[in-house]
């Protein structure tokens, strides 16, 4: 999303909240989808502390209901671990992730994309919080897979290659 972009985004993410809240529930996946992807603008926009409240309070909200760990709920718990690292905490978002890869490659096809997207996740927050000598294999076996999983333009694969080459030029 181009600078100035993510208020008029997060907008338009509030109203779907609404209508998905209207049409499905607060807790219908649909709705919840639509809280994480208004979190996530409101951290593109700068604001990482404002979508780690956003995201807590999506995952407050399922735990008093006591839904299933679905899908829907990894991927906030993932956006949650993210933020937290956006908003200063690399080394929190590093255990949450490794905590969220254990759970996930017990329950989920460990190649799958859901998986991948969380070792990719690890990598660059390993890169940022260390230690450099994890971060670098991360890094250099991860990056490879990561360019054939995702568009080049993917957040993740742009914080990986940055993390990588930053990597090179500290130990040149």
């Amino acid at each position: 999303m181009e600078a100035g972009t993510h208020p008029a985004a997060a907008r338009v993410w509030q109203r779907l909240i609404h209508q998905a809240e209207l049409a499905h529930g607060r807790l219908a996946s649909t709705t919840l989808r639509a809280r994480d992807g208004h979190a996530w603008c409101v951290g593109e926009g700068g604001d990482a502390a404002r979508a780690v409240q956003l995201l807590r309070q999506v995952l407050a909200d399922t735990a008093e209901s006591q839904l299933p760990q679905t899908s829907v709920i990894r991927t906030i718990r993932l956006s949650l671990a993210w933020w937290i690292g956006e908003a200063g905490d690399p080394a929190e978002a590093v255990r949450r992730l490794r905590s969220l890869l254990d759970t996930a490659a017990q329950q989920l096809d460990a190649d799958g994309r859901k998986v991948r997207l969380l070792r990719h996740a690890l990598t660059h927050w390993c890169a940022v919080a260390g230690p450099p000598d994890e971060a670098q294999s991360l890094l250099e076996a991860n990056l490879d897979e990561m360019a054939r999983s995702f568009p080049a333009t993917h957040l993740l694969v742009r914080a990986c290659r940055r993390d990588r080459a930053l990597r090179r030029q500290q130990q040149a």
